[in-house]
């Protein structure tokens, strides 16, 4: 029951957020990929586990659709960077213990 009530406020958490980021996008942002480092997309998703996928996928949403050049861009892009290069070290630390 705890459980259920955790989820569905971490839940209405997320879709704040992601209404957050589409309102800091604003009408006059296309809906296009461009300026994107689809490989860092992809390496964020690769450390995404039950623990941490609803804000990793915040994240990338905000990132995607955030204006090209805009400070909303560069903040998740850090995060992102962030996340991947802390994942990257705690497995290599992981691996050779």
């Amino acid at each position: 029951m705890v459980q259920n009530i955790e989820r569905s406020v971490r839940l209405r958490q997320i879709k704040l957020t992601k209404t957050l980021c589409v309102v800091q996008r604003g009408a006059e942002n296309s809906m296009t990929r461009r300026g994107l480092d689809e490989f860092l997309i992809y390496q964020a998703r690769k450390f995404i586990n039950g623990a941490n996928v609803h804000e990793v996928e915040t994240w990338i949403f905000c990132y995607e659709f955030s204006r090209p050049q805009s400070e909303g861009r560069e903040r998740y892009e850090k995060i992102l960077r962030k996340f991947v290069a802390s994942n990257k070290l705690f497995n290599a630390q992981n691996k050779y213990n």
